[in-house]
C-alpha cells in the first residue's frame, strides 16, 4: 500500500485503529450473511435522524422480502455515532455520577450538622454581638464569609486530590471508557468545582446564619440550659444524621451488590484453565495466494514444534481466535451434507441452503491444532482431537463444541457427520466431524457459551493465530515469553508477535467491572467515613451538652457501663432510624443496577445484612469513643460549671 494521508492524532475510530485501507481493493462480496462491516453515514442536509431510520428500515425489509433466508438482516436502524461509541460505558458513567452525587449530598449533610453544632456553641457570642448593636445582616455576612473561607480552602485541597485521582484513574485502564485518556482537571472542571463549592458554602452558611441570628437574645444570654430553640436545633441535627446514614446505606447496598456480582463472575468456569499458560498472538500480512497460505501453514507447524520443544513447555497449540478478549469472532452459516463432496461451488452452497433449511446451522468458526485443547485444558467429550494423520492432503476434519452438538443434533451422535463451512474461507472441501469438546465462554466470562466449530489449522488457512504454551509445574509462563517470541521470528521473519498470559486476558475481560467496583467502593468508603464523623460529632456534642446530667448520674451512683450504654444507645437509635429509611430507599435504587449485575438479584438479603452490620458497627465505634471520654471525667469536674 502507498500511504496517501495522515489522520490527526485525536482520530480514533474504530478504537485503536492505526491504518486504514480501501475496501475497494477487495473483491466484491456476494454473501448476504457476512456482516463484517460497520457503516458510518453522514446525514444529508435537511434529513432528520427519524427520516433516515425510516428509510433504512424500509430498504432492509424490502431486501428481506426479496431474498428471504438468503439474508440474515431483518431490519436496520441508524444510531448516532456518539451514542454508539459511549453505549458500553454509559452505565458505568451514570453509576459514577450517582455515587458522586450521593457523596456530595452526604458531605453537605455532614457539614450542615457541624455548622449547626458550631453555631450552637457560639450562641452566646452571636447573641452578645446582636445585643451590642450588630445587625442581623452583619452577623449573616460574617458567617457566610467564614463558610466561604473554609469551603475555598477545602476546595483547593479537593482539587489537588482530584488531579491525583484523575491521573490514577487514567493509569488504571484508559481503554475501558471512551476517550478517558483525554480527561483532565482543566479550566472547565475548575470552574465547575469552584461553582459547586461556592453554592454549597453559600447555602449552608446562609441557612446556619439565619437560624442562629433568629434566636431570642434574652433566652440565649440567660442561664437556661435548654430552650425550645435548642430543642429544635437538636432535632434538626438528629434528622441530618439520620439522612446521612440513610444515604450511606443506599451507597453501600449498591457496592455490596456489585461486589457479590463480581465474586460470582470470578467463580465462573470459563471452560479452560487460566493458570500457567502463555499466549503469543501471531499475525502475518494478509495474502490471497493459496500457495503462500499453505507455506505459511507449514511455518506455523514448524513454529509450533520448535516452541513445544522449549525447556519448561508442557504442551502447546494454535487457534485462530483466542477466547476472552477484544476483537471480532468469526461466525457464519454451515450446512450439513450427506457426503463430503455434495457441494462443489458457492452456487451449490446457496441453492442447497435455500432448499434444505433444516440442514442449516450457525456457529463460530475457528481453526486450531489438537494441542490447543490440551494446552488450554478444554476437555474432550466424545470422539478424538486432531492428530498427525490429519495432514494438508488428508480428508478435512472438524471438532465441534458441546453446545453446537446439543443445538444441531440433540440426542444424536454428531461424530462422522459431514458439514460444509466453506463460506468462511472460500475452501469448499467438506468437513467430517471427529470430536466434541467442552464449551468455552468466548467473549466475556458472563456471556453464555456459544456453538463453535473448529477446523484443523493444517487444512484450513488463517493469517492470524494465537499460540498457547502450557508451562510445566513450577515454571512461570512469563519466563518463556522471550524465547518463544525469538523462535517465532526466526521461523518466519514476516510474523509480528505480541505476548500475554491467559490469566492476563481473563483479567482484562473483567477489568471493566473490577474498575467500576473499585471506584464505587472508594465513594462508599468516603461516605461511610463522613457518616462516622457525623455520628461521632453529634454524639460528642450531645455528651458535651449533657455534661452536668452525666455528672449528676455518676454522683448518684451510676456505673461507667450505664453511661456508656446511654450514650451509645443514643447513637444506635439514630443509626437504626437511618437504616430503616436507607433500606427503603435501597430497595428502590438497587433495581437500577439490575443490568450491571450477574448471578445476584437486585434485592439480595446477604448484601443488605452485611451493609446493616457494617453500619451498626461503625456507629457503635463512633458513639463509644465520646462515651468513654465522658465517663473518665470525675463528677466533681463535671458539676464544676460550664
Amino acid at each position: 500500500h502507498h500511504v496517501v494521508g495522515v489522520m490527526p492524532a485525536g482520530f480514533d475510530y474504530p478504537s485503536a485503529s492505526q491504518l486504514w485501507v480501501p475496501r475497494e481493493l477487495d473483491p466484491p462480496q456476494t454473501s448476504r450473511t457476512a456482516h463484517n462491516f460497520r457503516v458510518v453515514a453522514r446525514l444529508a442536509e435537511g434529513v432528520t435522524l427519524d427520516a433516515a431510520r425510516a428509510e433504512l428500515s424500509a430498504v432492509s425489509r424490502a431486501l428481506k422480502a426479496r431474498h428471504g433466508d438468503g439474508t440474515w438482516m431483518a431490519d436496520a436502524a441508524a444510531v448516532p455515532l456518539l451514542e454508539q461509541i459511549t453505549a458500553s460505558a454509559r452505565p458505568a458513567l451514570w453509576l459514577l455520577f450517582a455515587a458522586s452525587a450521593l457523596l456530595l449530598l452526604i458531605a453537605c449533610l455532614n457539614v450542615s450538622n457541624l455548622q449547626l453544632a458550631r453555631a450552637a456553641t457560639r450562641g452566646r457570642e452571636l447573641a452578645l454581638r446582636l445585643a451590642l448593636g450588630a445587625s442581623r445582616g452583619r452577623v449573616v455576612r460574617q458567617m457566610l464569609a467564614e463558610a466561604l473561607v473554609l469551603t475555598m480552602a477545602s476546595s483547593l485541597l479537593g482539587l489537588l486530590l482530584a488531579w491525583a485521582g484523575v491521573r490514577a484513574l487514567v493509569a488504571m485502564r484508559p481503554d475501558r471508557l471512551p476517550r478517558l485518556d483525554a480527561v483532565s482537571v482543566d479550566a472547565g472542571v475548575l470552574v465547575f468545582a469552584l461553582l459547586v463549592a461556592s453554592v454549597t458554602a453559600a447555602a449552608l452558611g446562609l441557612a446556619t446564619a439565619l437560624r442562629a441570628s433568629q434566636r431570642d437574645i434574652r433566652e440565649t444570654l440567660s442561664d437556661a440550659p435548654r430552650t425550645a430553640t435548642g430543642a429544635r436545633s437538636q432535632r434538626v441535627r438528629h434528622v441530618l444524621v439520620v439522612a446521612q446514614v440513610a444515604l450511606t446505606i443506599v451507597l453501600l447496598a449498591g457496592v455490596g451488590l456489585l461486589a457479590r456480582s463480581f465474586l460470582r463472575l470470578l467463580a465462573i468456569d470459563p471452560g479452560f484453565r487460566t493458570d500457567d499458560a502463555l499466549v503469543l498472538d501471531l499475525t502475518w500480512p494478509f495474502e490471497r495466494d493459496r500457495l503462500v497460505g499453505e507455506r505459511r501453514a507449514g511455518a506455523q507447524a514448524r513454529m509450533l514444534e520448535r516452541v513445544r520443544a522449549l525447556p519448561g513447555v508442557q504442551d502447546a497449540g494454535l487457534v485462530s481466535d483466542f477466547p476472552i478478549g477484544p476483537g471480532w469472532f468469526s461466525d457464519g452459516q454451515f450446512i450439513e451434507m450427506t457426503s463430503p463432496d455434495e457441494i462443489r461451488s458457492i452456487e451449490d452452497f446457496a441453492k442447497l441452503g435455500d432448499a434444505a433449511k433444516s440442514r442449516i446451522g450457525h456457529a463460530g468458526y475457528r481453526v486450531a491444532s489438537g494441542g490447543y485443547f490440551t494446552a488450554m485444558g478444554i476437555p474432550l467429550r466424545r470422539g478424538r482431537l486432531f492428530d498427525d494423520t490429519d495432514g494438508p492432503d488428508a480428508p478435512h476434519v472438524a471438532v465441534i463444541s458441546e453446545s453446537l452438538a446439543k443445538a444441531k443434533w440433540p440426542g444424536q451422535d454428531p461424530i462422522g457427520r459431514f458439514v460444509q463451512f466453506g463460506n468462511m474461507d472460500g475452501d469448499l472441501r467438506g468437513f467430517r466431524i471427529v470430536g466434541v469438546v467442552g464449551d468455552v465462554r468466548e467473549s466475556t466470562p458472563e456471556s453464555p457459551p456459544e456453538p463453535v466449530f473448529y477446523g484443523h489449522y493444517r487444512q484450513r488457512l488463517a493469517s492470524s493465530v494465537s499460540l498457547v504454551l502450557r508451562a510445566e509445574p513450577r515454571v512461570s509462563p512469563a519466563s518463556l515469553a522471550d524465547a518463544a517470541r525469538q523462535l517465532a521470528r526466526e521461523t518466519d521473519p514476516a510474523v509480528t508477535v505480541e505476548s500475554r498470559t491467559v490469566a492476563t486476558a481473563l483479567d482484562r475481560a473483567l477489568a471493566g467491572r473490577r474498575d467500576g467496583l473499585a471506584l464505587v467502593t472508594v465513594f462508599a468508603l468516603l461516605a461511610l467515613t463522613l457518616t462516622t464523623m457525623g455520628v461521632y460529632g453529634l454524639v460528642a456534642f450531645l455528651v458535651a451538652q449533657r455534661r452536668r446530667e452525666i455528672g449528676i448520674r455518676m454522683a448518684l451512683g451510676a456505673e461507667s457501663g450505664d453511661i456508656v450504654r446511654l450514650v451509645v444507645g443514643a447513637g444506635m437509635g439514630l443509626a437504626a432510624a437511618g437504616i430503616v429509611v436507607g433500606l427503603g430507599a435501597a430497595l428502590v435504587s438497587t433495581r437500577l443496577l439490575e443490568g450491571m449485575l450477574f448471578g445476584v438479584a437486585a434485592i439480595d438479603p446477604l448484601s443488605l445484612a452485611t451493609v446493616i452490620g457494617v453500619t451498626l458497627g461503625v456507629t457503635v465505634l463512633a458513639s463509644y469513643v465520646p462515651a468513654r471520654r465522658a465517663v473518665r471525667v470525675s463528677p466533681v469536674t463535671a458539676l464544676g460549671g460550664e
